[in-house]
């Protein structure tokens, strides 16, 4: 009797202390009081921290972890890792684009990958790469292995896209059907109300005369933009 007494009395003691102390145990940071494996970055400042186990990378700094986190991080031996909400995603495949708008960066299975050329991702898009990077602007690319030339917007293959494009590199507008160049020479709708010559696949503004369309019909064009009235 005088035992069970004196248990109760330290289960009672015990109790109060945590009403006391107004809480129970403390949610302990995702590395707190880890180790460090790797020492604050020289490039940029970051820390990266590896669990005990050796199974999770964190980033944080000072010794706490910031799962707020998205973006890459310099890791000493093996270069640029993709970290999103502050642990290092090694399943992630794909584009990553940072807030700032900069190209975005090709990772392959959390790390950063410099690979160039056109690239299939896991989710069936096609990316156009220079060493790594995405090539945002929009442009035709021109694949030596198939010789397609291929419209892409923000370095994306846009397979999907019917309708003119206006190159500001080149100054020239071209035919593009399901994302790539249609190299023929016919009319198209410029999507302004005209009807203008196409001419394997690129507008000749200079031309004037008659076209024959796959029909028959003969139309008269002037300065590459059809005239109403068949010819």
């Amino acid at each position: 009797m005088k035992k069970t007494g004196l248990s109760a009395m330290i289960v009672l003691l015990v109790i109060a202390l945590v009403m006391v102390s107004g809480c129970g145990p403390k949610e302990k940071d995702p590395i707190e009081g880890l180790a460090a494996k790797y020492a604050e970055n020289n490039a940029n400042g970051e820390n990266l921290y590896i669990s005990e186990d050796g199974t999770t990378l964190y980033y944080g700094k000072d010794g706490k972890s910031d799962m707020t986190f998205t973006g890459m991080v310099e890791f000493p031996e093996d270069g640029l890792l993709y970290i999103e909400n502050g642990v290092w995603n090694e399943e992630f495949t794909g584009i990553y684009r940072p807030s700032s708008g900069e190209p975005g960066y090709y990772v392959a299975y959390g790390v950063f990958s410099e690979k160039n050329g056109l690239r299939l991702l896991p989710d069936g898009k096609v990316a156009l790469l220079k060493k790594g990077r995405t090539w945002d602007e929009k442009r035709l690319y021109e694949n030596t292995d198939d010789g397609n030339f291929y419209y892409l917007e923000e370095g994306i293959w846009q397979s999907d896209y019917t309708g003119i494009f206006a190159s500001a590199t080149t100054g020239k507008v071209y035919n593009i059907v399901n994302g790539t160049l249609l190299i023929e020479t016919l009319l198209v709708d410029d999507g302004q109300g005209r009807m203008i010559y196409m001419e394997y696949g690129v507008w000749n503004p200079n031309y004037t005369g008659t076209f024959t369309d796959k029909d028959g019909n003969v139309w008269n064009i002037k300065d590459g933009v059809m005239v109403p009235d068949k010819a």
